[in-house]
């Protein structure tokens, strides 16, 4: 059986994965024009965008 403290964890772990991904995806929103253009395939890789 799981210890509740490993719980804990992996739950922060899980949510901590989720809020990263979730501000790749946003930022690869809001950058637009020349400087979005220049970062966006970077971007793309890091948060697998597709």
């Amino acid at each position: 059986m799981v210890s509740q403290e490993l719980l804990e964890l992996l739950n922060k772990a899980i949510a901590r994965e989720m809020q990263v991904s979730i501000q790749y995806m946003w930022q690869h929103v809001q950058w637009k024009g020349v400087k979005g253009f220049a970062v966006q395939e970077e971007l793309k890789k890091i948060g697998d965008l597709k």
